[in-house]
């Protein structure tokens, strides 16, 4: 009986190292191209929600903004816990070539949010959510909820109003909530780290789920959140934010700061996994007779708009068009030209079709809505 125990135990490892090898070495390497941000809109790439020295993460700014360079990022966000954070936030410029700018991510009864773009306080931010948004939003800034459905901190928030985002893919989320189904990839990391990450990434429908529900009303943006204490280099080629511009980035910081947290406080930017596949060039936009309105945009308008997408890549994809949570267009063309006839907000998923470690259940790019309103009756259209 003992020989046929360590018969089955030494075949389960030759097994699993089999699999570790297969991993390992079945890296899919994607058609690279060539895309020019040299144009209006300009598009920057970067990385959210990111943790130093100065609260649980294992490196300084410097160190970090180092690995963004070697991942081909334009800026990076520090996000470290406190109310708020200080030193962080007196810890911001360009390092390395790449932007470093912070916000600090709060907590409050109701959980944890990520403040962006405020003016430091001379006092301590409140610990009750709706008067720490209050606070924020009256300090210039915005506030995005974090991890909302994290296992170890949910939010319970929702009564507050003063936020403006909501975090859809969380990886520090996405480890945690299948931590015990993840520790084979654990052990493929040191082989393959983006293999091994993207296998970690789960389904983000309950968080999909609510954003859709929060922008039947409201204009809510949707963020990719690294949420990274460590693995940074890793993590940066993973997850990132494609923010849309429409002049040159600034080489004064301030004035940089300022319009990168400007896109992202309008919603200008769309998430990808970058780490499946490059992402660079993806739009989305609608016109109505001579005007023309960017995603993340709100506008009371008349019916119909047309709507469009252009997904320039060497890639099989499926494009798919979400209004209200549901899905109205579904396509593997590259161009849409989509007439909406219906109120509400409009968003963009796109799957990738080709082989990668990527569940193909996972959206690879997710837009920002752009919002269609009714016209109030003798209101103003805008």
């Amino acid at each position: 009986m003992r020989k046929i125990i360590k018969i089955l135990i030494f075949s389960v490892f030759i097994i699993f190292f089999i699999w570790i090898g297969w991993h390992a070495y079945n890296a899919v390497n994607f058609k690279k191209y060539t895309y020019s941000s040299e144009k209006n809109p300009f598009e920057l790439k970067g990385a959210y929600h990111l943790h130093t020295i100065y609260s649980d993460g294992i490196r300084t700014p410097e160190g970090i903004a180092e690995r963004a360079l070697r991942a081909g990022l334009d800026f990076i966000i520090i996000t470290d816990h406190g109310n708020p954070n200080r030193k962080s936030l007196n810890h911001q410029g360009w390092m390395k070539g790449i932007l470093v700018i912070a916000g600090s991510e709060i907590s409050v009864r109701e959980g944890h949010f990520v403040a962006l773009g405020f003016k430091i306080p001379s006092n301590r931010i409140s610990v009750r959510a709706k008067y720490a948004m209050r606070q924020v939003r009256e300090l210039g800034g915005f506030s995005i909820i974090a991890h909302p459905y994290n296992i170890r901190n949910p939010w319970t928030g929702w009564e507050a109003k003063d936020f403006l985002g909501i975090e859809i893919i969380n990886m520090d989320s996405a480890w945690r909530k299948g931590f015990i189904f993840s520790i084979p990839y654990y052990l493929l990391y040191p082989l393959n780290p983006q293999h091994s990450l993207l296998k970690m990434i789960d389904f983000p429908q309950r968080n999909l789920k609510k954003w859709d529900e929060l922008c039947f009303n409201k204009r809510i943006y949707g963020f990719f959140a690294v949420d990274a204490h460590l693995f940074y280099g890793s993590l940066f080629k993973i997850l990132n934010l494609h923010v849309l511009i429409n002049k040159p980035l600034s080489s004064n910081f301030l004035e940089a700061k300022e319009m990168i947290f400007d896109a992202l406080s309008k919603g200008r930017f769309y998430n990808a996994i970058e780490g499946a596949a490059q992402a660079d060039g993806f739009r989305f936009w609608a016109e109505r007779g001579e005007k023309r309105f960017e995603m993340g945009e709100q506008t009371r308008v008349r019916l119909p708009v047309n709507l469009y997408v252009k997904a320039p890549f060497p890639y099989n994809i499926e494009i798919r068009l979400i209004h209200r949570g549901r899905v109205v267009l579904k396509t593997r063309k590259k161009m849409i030209n989509f007439s909406a006839r219906k109120y509400g907000p409009y968003r963009i998923e796109v799957y990738l079709l080709e082989p990668s470690p990527l569940n193909k259940k996972i959206p690879w790019i997710v837009s920002n809505p752009i919002f269609l309103r009714k016209i109030k009756s003798g209101g103003n259209k805008r």
